[in-house]
């Protein structure tokens, strides 16, 4: 948040006349080109800028994408003494009914798409929400068998969730991406 409020005063404050009022809002890595940074020199706040938080972004999501597989590593070794079969269950029934019942209760005087409100409800919040609920009820004193029997359900859910919604986000992205460029294609003739 800090650079991208840093990059909204540099480009306001060094406005580039060369470019069209939606370039205007580009953000400020989108304006340059990383793989040309000597051809171009140092000319330009904006383009300083744009090289930095380009810079920053990418070095962000190596960090979580070590993260997340450091993640999955310690969780699948974590579940193999931990599985719990009630705890797919659990997982069916939150993700096919309960969220999906959730988002549509929680969106029902929006004007949002049928087709959107049921991604949503699909692929809204992960599992590894769980984790913190375990967590609370742990540090307020759930303890032995039952706190066992919830950790394992936590973790079996969180193991399911990742599956299941990794396996469909990006077919369900690209499908709406899809629908979306056909439906604009559609309304340009």
């Amino acid at each position: 948040m800090g650079l991208r409020r840093a990059e909204l005063r540099v480009v306001k404050h060094y406005p580039q006349e060369e470019l069209s009022e939606e370039e205007q809002y580009l953000p400020a890595e989108a304006r340059v080109n990383p793989n040309q940074r000597l051809a171009h020199g140092g000319s330009g706040m904006v383009k300083s800028v744009g090289l930095v938080i380009g810079d920053a972004l990418s070095f962000g999501d190596t960090i979580e994408r070590l993260l997340a597989a450091g993640m999955m590593v310690v969780l699948g070794i974590t579940l193999a003494q931990h599985w719990n079969l009630t705890g797919i269950g659990l997982a069916l029934l939150l993700f096919v009914v309960v969220r999906p019942l959730a988002v549509w209760i929680t969106t029902w005087r929006c004007e949002i798409p049928l087709m959107r409100r049921l991604l949503i409800g699909w692929l809204g919040i992960r599992g590894i929400g769980s984790i913190n609920y375990i967590a609370y009820a742990w540090v307020h004193g759930l303890h032995g068998p039952h706190a066992e029997q919830m950790v394992d359900m936590a973790l079996t859910l969180v193991v399911c969730s990742i599956v299941l919604h990794g396996i469909t986000v990006t077919p369900l992205l690209n499908w709406r991406a899809a629908r979306q460029a056909a439906r604009a294609q559609h309304n340009q003739k």
